[in-house]
């Protein structure tokens, strides 16, 4: 099992209009939490301690992985329009216009072009789930999983409880409803937070070093 996240102190009393809504759901012996954002919109940061000075952020995840070697970005990665790194190695991705969140499949897609001038996202993982079809990855270890997907049409995360392979992820994901779905950095110590409600912010993971400057990551922000 994961250790329990840390746990900071309120930042209001009063309830707030976006926050991140952490369910608690197991299937085939996969415990999972599953956490939706509430009016917010999504968007992808580079620095962990820029993001958590914003007041406006309510929730961010490790997006695209990084080179061991050179410490890079993993794929085809845009910010703000601003394309970052290039490279289909991850087939999934998930691409921002807009207002409109895709999460798809595909080495070749007009999606990230249309980022690109749209000044949107987008940014390239492993894919789990297209159109409700597992897709076989060739990682076989178990590790902490994390995913972005789509379910009833609505964009949530996903977060395994205890170490799973990928396989057992993706289907754990089919079978709670989940149409697509792309990784997250996973692992114990990928770094991230979220705030409930009640304005209560619950960190995970180690905060990286700023010099990791390619470390990247959602970000939903208040609407």
């Amino acid at each position: 099992m994961s250790p329990p996240p840390d746990t900071g102190v309120p930042d209001t009393t009063v309830a707030r209009r976006s926050y991140v809504e952490r369910l608690e759901e197991t299937v085939n012996d996969v415990p999972m939490y599953v956490y939706v954002p509430h009016n917010a919109c999504l968007s992808l940061g580079l620095s962990a301690r820029l993001i958590s000075d914003d007041p406006a952020v309510i929730c961010a995840m490790q997006a695209a992985d990084i080179r061991n070697d050179n410490k890079q970005i993993v794929g085809d990665f845009v910010i703000g329009g601003k394309r970052l790194s290039r490279g289909v190695a991850k087939k999934g991705y998930c691409a921002v216009v807009g207002d409109q969140v895709t999460i798809g499949m595909g080495e070749e897609t007009p999606l990230l072009q249309q980022a690109i001038a749209a000044s949107g996202y987008f940014f390239r993982q492993y894919p789990l789930v297209c159109r409700s079809e597992l897709i076989e990855n060739t990682l076989k270890n178990k590790s902490i999983r994390r995913a972005i997907g789509i379910r009833a049409g609505k964009v949530i995360m996903i977060e395994s409880r205890s170490n799973e392979s990928l396989h057992d992820f993706a289907q754990a994901l089919i079978d709670i409803g989940v149409t697509d779905a792309i990784t997250l950095v996973g692992s114990a110590t990928a770094y991230g937070w979220y705030r409930e409600e009640n304005g209560m912010r619950t960190t995970y993971g180690n905060l990286p070093d700023e010099k990791q400057e390619n470390i990247s990551y959602i970000v939903w922000k208040e609407q």
